[in-house]
């Protein structure tokens, strides 16, 4: 069976302030530690916005060929045709890009 023994520990003398030193470079490390986590997190839930943000721009990219390939059917002017399709275009680029910088960041 063990017995209860006290244990001594002698420090030298001086050597206090590097143990402090130590002590305080560790809970700056935990810290830094833990922000790095919520980045991390923070970095991941990017990339899932910026991937889907970037998949709805290439389905209005889709959206603009068909209309502008007359392989859909509107029946609107074709003047109001090319004026969606405009749109659609541009918000087709601003949701690409806004992905790509989503996910690249």
């Amino acid at each position: 069976m063990l017995k209860n023994r006290a244990i001594k520990s002698t420090i030298p003398r001086g050597s206090e302030k590097a143990l402090a030193n130590v002590v305080e470079k560790a809970s700056q490390i935990e810290e830094r530690v833990e922000e790095l986590k919520l980045i991390t997190a923070l970095k991941k839930f990017g990339i899932v916005i910026g991937g889907s943000i970037l998949f709805s721009g290439f389905l209005f990219l889709v959206l603009f060929l068909s209309i502008i390939l007359n392989l859909v059917e509107l029946s609107i002017p074709r003047g109001y045709a090319y004026i969606i399709s405009a749109v659609l275009l541009a918000e087709s680029i601003l949701q690409i890009l806004g992905g790509l910088s989503l996910i690249v960041k």
